[in-house]
């Protein structure tokens, strides 16, 4: 879940958006558990409720986070995700992911994870979102994730990979694993190249465009690495602490909302 989205309508009234999703397909028979990786710098807050509809136009709550906090469990991210530095500019700040498998809670999501050493969640009054905000649906579509197969892939050496997508792109990498001893996995991005063939990131305002994955080498890894909250604008990734990357290990998983193109733009120039 990414961060706070607040707004105001027409008459100046201040609104907190939210998105709504349909679960059925995740439900399983008898138990079923709620886990959320929240994203923000700033108001470490979660809104939650499942509400169930029946086939004759009823309707049930089934949890709320406010009316049923008890239920929840938290554990603070920082060191699972190791933040060094906002990959925003001077217009917004977001930040980097860096995952630590060592940390990671792996399986968080299943029924049978142990949370019982997590802090017990509480109500907090204290945020810019605990005033007193109407509830809104975002006008807009929720954002999805999109693969996509690279261009190249090109072994430079000493561990050494670069990637061009043939296009630039709003997303991330999704990589394969295959990390049989504990070492570091550095994507560097970028929309540009130097004259020696290299990322050129001096353009980026201030931001950071480097992902960083900490193996354990072992089962704790996870099979495929992909963003799970950050994204860049890029062409061109620079991988480095890979043994080997084979084509079919990586492809761009770009994130956009799922909209239908509807015009098209053709040039005969080639700088445009």
């Amino acid at each position: 879940l990414g961060p706070t989205r607040m707004g105001k309508s027409f008459d100046g009234e201040e609104i907190l958006y939210y998105n709504t999703y349909d679960v059925t397909s995740l439900l399983r028979e008898d138990v079923n558990v709620i886990s959320a990786l929240n994203y923000t710098m700033a108001e470490k807050g979660f809104l939650c409720q499942l509400t169930v509809f029946y086939d004759d136009g009823d309707k049930k709550i089934l949890l709320n986070s406010a009316r049923d906090a008890e239920a929840f469990r938290a554990l603070d991210g920082k060191a699972a995700f190791c933040p060094d530095q906002s990959i925003g500019t001077g217009y917004f700040k977001a930040e980097a992911e860096n995952i630590n498998a060592e940390q990671y809670p792996f399986g968080f999501e299943n029924v049978d994870f142990d949370a019982s050493a997590w802090h017990p969640a509480v109500l907090r009054e204290d945020l810019e979102i605990s005033g007193e905000r109407l509830l809104a649906p975002y006008p807009s579509d929720p954002v999805g994730r999109y693969e996509q197969e690279v261009a190249l892939v090109e072994n430079r050496g000493d561990g050494h990979y670069f990637i061009d997508l043939g296009r630039e792109v709003i997303g991330g990498l999704r990589l394969t694993l295959t990390a049989d001893a504990p070492h570091t996995i550095r994507l560097c991005f970028g929309e540009e190249l130097n004259e020696d063939g290299t990322v050129y990131t001096d353009v980026l305002r201030g931001a950071k465009q480097t992902d960083t994955y900490i193996a354990t080498g072992d089962d704790r890894d996870l099979d495929t690495w992909a963003p799970l909250f950050t994204y860049h604008g890029f062409r061109y990734c620079q991988v480095t602490g890979l043994d080997y990357l084979e084509p079919e290990m990586i492809d761009a998983c770009l994130i956009h909302t799922d909209l239908e193109n509807r015009s098209s733009f053709t040039c005969g120039s080639p700088m445009i």
